[in-house]
């Protein structure tokens, strides 16, 4: 019986330490599952933090797109305005040249008609020379006194430009500052212009 016993007690612990190596091997198991489960969940995880990350450069670069557009648009109008305001200038210039030649050749034509009259009849109309000559200088002085008005209408026009100018450019530093400008109220001479001008 006592064999029995010692054999019983025996078993017993081979059992106890079998299940006590089970178990063990069983709890190794789920360590591992949890592992990889947490494994799964970092990747995913990362996945989504991508995917978001992506997303939002995308959004970045279109609103960066958007920006550059309304920029170039309204930079494309701005020197739309300009040529065409510097066209007109030139066009009036030529005009204005055109006419001061016409002028200087009557002056001229008036000075060879008066020569030649004078030689011909120097003493019997010397005095009315002399008031034609006069004339001719009060024109001349008129002339010189609507040349310096003329240029002082030029430089209200420059100033004029210059403060429509600066006016363009805090218009576009307040587009600059929204996202998505489309400007829609453009003058049909702007629509006329070209779409693609120096920058």
């Amino acid at each position: 019986m006592a064999q029995q016993d010692l054999q019983d007690e025996a078993d017993k612990n081979k059992q106890t330490r079998e299940d006590r190596i089970k178990e063990q091997k069983i709890y190794r198991q789920y360590l591992a599952q949890q592992r990889e489960e947490e494994n799964a969940q970092e990747k995913e995880l990362d996945r989504i933090l991508e995917e978001e990350k992506a997303k939002q450069w995308a959004e970045k670069d279109k609103q960066l797109k958007l920006e550059k557009e309304a920029r170039k648009q309204l930079v494309n109008e701005v020197m739309c305005t300009r040529k065409l305001q510097v066209q007109e200038k030139l066009q009036r210039k030529a005009r204005e040249l055109e006419e001061r030649a016409l002028e200087q050749e009557h002056i001229q034509e008036g000075l060879k008609e008066l020569n030649r009259e004078e030689k011909e009849k120097f003493v019997r109309r010397s005095g009315l020379a002399q008031e034609y000559q006069k004339e001719l200088q009060m024109q001349m002085s008129y002339q010189q006194q609507a040349r310096e008005a003329q240029k002082e209408e030029e430089r209200r026009e420059l100033e004029a430009g210059r403060a429509a100018d600066k006016m363009c450019q805090d218009k576009i530093q307040e587009l600059l500052c929204h996202s998505g400008v489309h400007l829609r109220n453009v003058h049909p001479m702007r629509r006329a212009c070209p779409a693609k001008l120096p920058p």
